[in-house]
């Protein structure tokens, strides 16, 4: 089975990035990762990797301490009343 270069869970959608390497399509996504072809989002390029955010901070949605800091860090929006009117 094929394992995510950003992530520990298996299964799912993947892209064969350009390391050689298999990464989820929503990974790709949600890291920012470049794509070498873009209108059809293939070719991931994981050498475009900022690695100084890997594993810095722990998941706060992850329960399984084992997993919480083992892939990139992403940035969430929390929205607020403001944002919505």
């Amino acid at each position: 089975m094929q394992a995510c270069e950003l992530c520990p869970n298996s299964g799912g959608i993947f892209k064969y990035a350009d390391t050689g390497r298999w990464v989820h399509m929503v990974c790709a996504l949600y890291n920012g990762i470049t794509f070498a072809d873009v209108e059809r989002l293939r070719g991931p390029e994981l050498r475009s990797i900022n690695f100084s955010r890997w594993g810095t901070k722990p998941c706060s949605l992850c329960e399984d301490g084992r997993f919480n800091n083992t892939g990139l860090v992403i940035g969430w929006y929390v929205c607020s009343v403001d944002d919505v009117l």
